[in-house]
């Protein structure tokens, strides 16, 4: 089986994450796997890729430009370039990650009879494009072969004449790598750990403002945010203002987080939206339980509440303190759906997932 696969960039994110998981598990089936990047490559790929997957950073020979008129003409050049490098790498099949990404696949694919699908890794009703690029998703969409999305209530947002050929696959959780041996130190003796981007999404100041209600009552307890991002200094000046500073520990991004994960208490998730959150299931493969958002369909999925973990309402500051409070204050409690959480390695497990794709390529043919 030959496969490319395009996405903007092989950075910290999520669906980066997703895609280097597939592409890894594809090559040891010996498949002979192609990942094509809407970029430079400059910055290398964070996640580890298998010696059998090819990385072709797309954008490599082409020199930026501010000049209106080359801005136009690298857009043709980028246009040609990456129907070119798809072409070259001869696949039997072709999936696009993300919706940027998505809109240049299927545009510079038409007329070389290969099956194309497109992923979304994310609900686009809450992750809006500019206009542009929203008139083009509604316009190229529809000539995918497949839309594959990550659970079932984004469907809607899609046209009518879309929606057979819409299908739900989970992200796929690996099973916990063995314990490092390293002792973190951790600004308290229990922790809270959330992680993410720190940006509006993720609601990492609405989870410092529920941390600091609860500072009085819980002083033995810590905060850790894994992450990095554009409100790293906003939520400083909140921890400062909440008097939480001497308990929060901003780590930066991390490459693994297992050890942050073994070394907490409670996964903390204040997203106000997600797709199919990866730190969630990683938290919980190692028996951690959790408090979330009803971020999505795909947290819903996860975690299934009073069992593994407690949902509450997004964007509710005092719902999310009183569930934190409920879970800090009873260890037993945590245990007890920590155990429970570590199920999701066996309901999303990689051979559960690749099933579901080779599912999706034999409806291709």
């Amino acid at each position: 089986m030959k496969i490319t696969m395009v996405i903007g960039s092989l950075g910290t994110g999520g669906a980066e994450r997703v895609l280097t998981m597939l592409a890894n598990a594809w090559a040891a089936r010996g498949w002979l796997v192609t990942i094509i990047t809407l970029d430079k490559g400059e910055q290398g790929s964070f996640y580890p890729l298998a010696e059998g997957v090819q990385w072709i950073p797309a954008w490599s020979e082409i020199e930026e430009s501010w000049q209106p008129l080359k801005r136009v003409g690298n857009t043709l050049r980028r246009v040609l370039l990456l129907r070119k490098i798809i072409a070259a790498s001869n696949p039997q099949v072709i999936l696009s990650f993300i919706d940027i990404s998505n809109i240049f696949t299927i545009l510079v694919t038409r007329g070389l009879k290969l099956p194309v699908i497109i992923s979304e890794r994310i609900h686009p009703a809450k992750h809006p494009l500019p206009r542009k690029w929203r008139i083009l998703r509604r316009l190229v969409y529809p000539l995918a072969d497949r839309l594959v999305i990550q659970f079932g209530d984004i469907l809607s947002f899609y046209p009518r004449r879309m929606r057979n050929r819409i299908i739900a696959i989970p992200n796929p959780v690996n099973q916990p790598p063995p314990e490092s041996g390293r002792a973190l130190v951790l600004p308290q003796s229990k922790n809270l750990i959330a992680v993410g981007r720190l940006v509006d999404q993720k609601g990492f100041d609405l989870l410092l403002e529920a941390f600091g209600r609860l500072k009085e009552k819980y002083p033995d307890w810590g905060l850790i945010l894994v992450g990095e991002g554009q409100q790293r200094t906003a939520l400083i000046k909140s921890a400062s203002r909440l008097g939480v500073s001497e308990r929060l520990l901003l780590t930066g991004t991390a490459r693994s987080l297992y050890d942050y994960y073994r070394a907490a208490d409670l996964f903390v998730l204040s997203s106000r939206y997600e797709g199919f959150p990866n730190a969630l299931c990683e938290a919980m493969s190692v028996g951690l339980s959790v408090v979330a958002t009803r971020a999505s369909g795909g947290v819903e999925m996860i975690v299934q509440d009073g069992i593994n973990g407690l949902l509450t309402p997004v964007d509710d500051v005092g719902a999310l303190a009183d569930a934190l409070a409920t879970m800090m204050s009873d260890p037993q409690r945590r245990a007890q759906m920590g155990q429970s959480a570590q199920q999701v390695v066996d309901r999303f497990s990689l051979d559960t997932i690749l099933m579901q794709w080779d599912n999706l390529f034999s409806e291709l043919g």
